[in-house]
């Protein structure tokens, strides 16, 4: 299944490309691939958006209390070595981390779609209708931001 889900990353490229190719247009692709950013998220970050949702200052707090206490350890040569405290990410396999994911994976789209409305950077038409938005992978968590190219939308 893995393979096969390789595959269509590489048929949606090139449908991209064939459409700019046909049109005549430049443009950039940038593909998010969320398949490890458990571990890039930041708590600060996550803690802001679920303030953002209305969750209230106890529960944003015992959260932390549960995400800010991990400790890891390392095991060199089967000794373990070091406790650190790990400062950024989610635990996968935390019954929470999907949900707290998608809490800020969809605030990262709801920027993106800011940032394009606000003329940070211009979407190429990505559907028949053309209307400009991200395009998703189905079953697998990647997207794809198509933009204009040009000096001048690049600065």
């Amino acid at each position: 299944m893995a393979t096969r889900m390789k595959e269509d990353g590489f048929v949606v490229a090139q449908e991209i490309i064939a459409a700019l190719y046909k049109d005549k247009r430049s443009g950039v692709a940038l593909k998010l691939d969320f398949a490890k950013a458990y571990d890039s998220i930041h708590r600060d970050f996550l803690y802001q958006v679920l303030a953002q949702h209305g969750f209230e200052d106890q529960w944003i707090g015992m959260l932390k209390k549960c995400l800010d206490s991990v400790h890891g350890l390392v095991l060199l040569n089967g000794v373990p070595y070091g406790f650190f405290p790990l400062n950024r990410g989610l635990r996968q396999g935390d019954p929470l981390s999907p949900i707290l994911f998608i809490y800020v994976a969809n605030a990262l789209a709801r920027m993106c779609n800011a940032a394009m409305r606000g003329g940070w950077y211009h979407g190429l038409a990505s559907t028949a209708d053309g209307n400009r938005r991200q395009m998703r992978m189905p079953g697998r968590p990647v997207y794809y931001l198509l933009l204009r190219a040009g000096v001048r939308s690049s600065a």
